[in-house]
């Protein structure tokens, strides 16, 4: 995850480079690597943000490695003036990064965002030079079980030559990768994505008029949103059942014209997709808990048929 400035230290060796963690929990993995070059610093996401400010800005890290959802609250502090750190490197892991919070985070980090994408199961992908996300077929064979009719949308199906304990064969992901046919401008032959979209149990189950459930992808849901407005809080919006959505909206008030915005956008895509009619509701409530990972689009409602 290199990649930082580096510069001049005493006898002409490079300045150490410092990389700060936001995780759910500790590991010894991250805090073993330290080196001449390299150290490493782990935050705890169950703390209150509030608590992260002062530490960063007397630390001064090189290398900054969060959620999204953490990156926003810092990028948001360092635009009011609280947080001060000019970090060479943002990392965003562990959920999906929006667009608009990726361009967000690139104009107030003053940086472009890149990617990991990592689980228990290894490491499955990283950005290169142009900040497309590459598949690490260098380590592990990809098989695509594509999920959608255009064939752009797939599992991926991991089988990991590398391990000697713990093998991993044709073991299939439930995460909808959404990929890129354009050829990457770095040059890499391994599969490229134009996104990580969310993971299958958080599409939508939803049934048209004729009775047939369809699959409602969360990009379809996030574009809705934007559609909506450029304005709109923070949200989470959730499937809670068969013909029930809720919005919820991080925000201290909730204006008519935001709410009748949501309801215009999300109920014209609805429409357009020839559905049953769909109870929406908007509430204010974040629809997330500190420390869990944030799925701005989820479901919580289980269909007759995955």
């Amino acid at each position: 995850m290199g990649g930082g400035h580096t510069g001049s230290g005493h006898w002409g060796s490079p300045e150490k480079e410092k990389g700060r963690f936001f995780l759910r929990a500790n590991s010894n993995l991250y805090t073993s690597v330290h080196s001449e070059l390299l150290s490493f610093r782990f935050f705890d996401l169950l703390h209150e943000p509030s608590q992260h400010i002062k530490p960063l800005n007397l630390l001064q890290p090189d290398i900054l490695i969060a959620q999204p959802s953490m990156l926003m609250l810092l990028a948001k502090a360092q635009e009011k003036g609280e947080l001060a750190i000019r970090p060479s490197q943002v990392i965003s892991v562990a959920e999906v990064l929006e667009d608009s919070d990726k361009n967000y985070l690139t104009e107030v980090f003053k940086q472009p965002i890149s990617q990991v994408y990592q689980c228990t199961e290894g490491f499955l992908g990283y950005c290169c030079r142009e900040g497309r996300l590459h598949l690490n077929e260098d380590f592990v064979h990809i098989e695509k079980r594509y999920i959608d009719d255009e064939n752009v949308r797939f599992h991926p199906i991991i089988t990991d030559f590398t391990r000697k304990s713990q093998p991993i064969i044709r073991y299939e992901f439930n995460d909808i990768l959404w990929e890129e046919s354009l050829p990457c401008l770095c040059g890499s032959p391994m599969i490229s994505l134009r996104c990580i979209e969310g993971r299958s149990d958080d599409s939508f189950r939803l049934q048209n008029k004729q009775g047939i459930w369809l699959t409602i992808f969360p990009d379809f849901i996030r574009r809705a949103m934007l559609i909506a407005g450029d304005d709109i809080p923070p949200y989470v919006v959730e499937q809670t059942e068969g013909a029930e959505v809720v919005v919820h909206l991080t925000c201290d008030e909730l204006p008519d014209a935001l709410i009748n915005h949501i309801y215009e956008a999300l109920s014209a895509f609805f429409t357009l997709k020839d559905l049953s009619p769909v109870q929406i509701s908007i509430v204010k409530s974040s629809g997330h808990e500190r420390g869990q990972k944030l799925r701005r689009i989820r479901r919580s409602f289980l269909s007759q048929l995955q």
